[in-house]
């Protein structure tokens, strides 16, 4: 009872303090108390107001991003982003599958591991470079041609050291080879042949007769100016023959039946 007796004014000593005020200073405690749990209440509004718009915009903008990467994902080329160490930053599905990867395992990998070498030599070329580089090689995980476009010259905003573009051209490389093929045999055929043949180079507006179509107009094998062959064609032909070689430059392929004359 002693000890209990020791506490109890300690225990009542704040409502004694309370008790001791004016009504006045009661008042304006209270009100004091008031103010402070509203301004508690409306810090916590806020907080909460605050939360949620951030929370929105993060979604708004994840929700961007999600579209962007829909539409990188949907074009038919490969998008390539790649850091100063010129490892892969992003890669769309189309530039992922080109390189042998998927999304996911191609960030983070060097270049150097997944180009050509000759694309690689051009990759240091592009380096601090102010336009865009191309070159066309072939994708050993494809085993197919492409055309690499590389862009360094990216703003800050990108944040990325340079851009790549991987677009397929094996159709394109297969009629290049095609045509290489068919000047390769039609020049083994141009010499040494009964057969009066001429190349014509359309923007040098120049010939190259064989040994057979020279000996037929009187002249050495060689090359002769589109004026001169003219020259040697019959007057009543030289307007078809013209308009021939006009059809000729836009790919059409032609027979002509002239006349020609010897020198």
């Amino acid at each position: 009872m002693l000890l209990l007796s020791a506490v109890t004014p300690n225990v009542y000593a704040f409502p004694s303090s309370l008790q001791a005020l004016s009504p006045d200073q009661f008042n304006l405690l209270t009100y004091a108390a008031i103010a402070c749990a509203g301004l508690l209440l409306l810090a916590i509004l806020f907080g909460a107001f605050k939360r949620s718009r951030l929370n929105k915009q993060l979604n708004q903008a994840n929700s961007l991003l999600t579209v962007q990467q829909e539409r990188l994902n949907a074009v038919s080329v490969g998008v390539i982003l790649v850091d100063e160490a010129l490892a892969v930053t992003y890669a769309n599905r189309t530039g992922a599958y080109l390189l042998g990867q998927n999304a996911h395992t191609v960030k983070g990998k060097g270049l150097a591991d997944l180009l050509p070498v000759e694309a690689q030599q051009l990759l240091s070329q592009a380096s601090g470079a102010s336009r865009e580089l191309s070159i066309q090689c072939v994708l050993g995980q494809r085993e197919r041609a492409y055309r690499l476009r590389i862009n360094p010259a990216l703003s800050q905003a990108a944040e990325a050291h340079m851009m790549i573009i991987v677009e397929d051209v094996q159709d394109y490389q297969q009629r290049l080879d095609d045509s290489a093929a068919m000047l390769d045999h039609v020049s083994g055929l141009f010499d040494g042949q009964k057969l009066g043949l001429a190349k014509i180079e359309l923007a040098a507006q120049q010939l190259t007769v064989n040994e057979s179509l020279a000996g037929w107009l009187g002249i050495e094998p060689g090359e002769l100016s589109m004026e001169e062959f003219m020259q040697r064609v019959d007057s009543r032909d030289q307007q078809m023959l013209s308009v021939a070689l006009e059809r000729l430059a836009s790919g059409e392929l032609l027979e002509v039946s002239t006349s020609l004359l010897a020198k």
